[in-house]
């Protein structure tokens, strides 16, 4: 059983949207999970979110959970909550969409419920994933844990697993859905915050590049030279243009079924 740990960074701000994060065992994740733990522990820390610790004040801030902390200490704890992710870890997961270009072309065009990067985005998360096994022949079953979202954006998320799980153009990978998507608290649910990290990063990146510059971060460069194999899209301009085609599947996203999830809340229990 394989599952996908996937986080969101840069809900309406900055040059792009991205959600990224990180694929392994079931058996895997519970030996990160309990390194991380460890980890946190010994640093005295109640979690790991890395804008908290990449934040320049943060040594300044009280309360904070680095209050006091020397910069350099801040670092060296990143870098080995950074080189447990590679050594433990190895399927990485990212996707990016540049909001400025989501707004001019795709923006108001599709139905309103979801005319918004985070549904474009976890279904893509999703889609990519799934054809990533396919390729490398890995014919176990995917969960797809996702940090916590508001109960309109699980509902279209929700529905758009059922869809796509149901859909013919997909048939060959029907085995490779598991259980409906489960959403949870990164502070919480551990292996997120290392999705966290990874987010962090992967928007930092496109926020470099934006620019002009080259993002040279050693922990950035470490996770993709360490982890090669991944599921990625950068969506571009034509990326956008190209979709609005499929405009008509969109719009008719709230007549793909009613799911028991629909009308109220429902505790989602799932393996990983």
């Amino acid at each position: 059983m394989y599952c996908a740990y996937l986080d969101d960074s840069g809900r309406g701000s900055g040059p792009t949207y991205v959600i990224a994060g990180f694929l392994s065992t079931t058996n895997r994740w519970q030996i990160v999970s309990q390194e991380w733990k460890e980890l946190r522990n010994i640093a005295g820390l109640d979690y790991f979110k890395m804008k908290e610790a990449m934040d320049p004040g943060a040594r300044a801030k009280q309360p904070g959970q680095y209050y006091g902390w020397p910069r350099e200490e801040i670092d060296e704890l990143v870098d080995l909550f950074t080189e447990l992710i590679w050594r433990r870890v190895s399927i990485r997961i990212r996707i990016t969409i540049p909001n400025r270009s989501y707004e001019g072309i795709f923006k108001g065009k599709i139905s309103p419920q979801v005319d918004f990067p985070y549904w474009l985005a976890h279904v893509s998360a999703m889609l990519e994933t799934t054809r990533l096994l396919a390729l490398v022949s890995i014919n176990e079953k995917v969960d797809f844990i996702f940090d916590t979202a508001s109960k309109r954006e699980q509902y279209f998320v929700l529905n758009a697993w059922h869809f796509w799980k149901a859909n013919e153009w997909l048939s060959e990978r029907k085995v490779l859905f598991g259980d409906p998507p489960i959403f949870g608290d990164d502070k919480i649910i551990l292996p997120l915050q290392a999705a966290d990290l990874y987010a962090w990063h992967a928007r930092k990146e496109r926020q470099v590049l934006s620019e002009g510059g080259v993002y040279d971060d050693l922990g950035w460069r470490a996770l993709n030279d360490n982890i090669k194999i991944k599921a990625e899209r950068d969506w571009t301009e034509n990326d956008l243009e190209q979709q609005l085609e499929n405009v008509n599947v969109i719009r008719n996203l709230n007549n793909w079924g009613a799911w028991h999830y629909e009308k109220k809340a429902v505790k989602q229990k799932g393996k990983c």
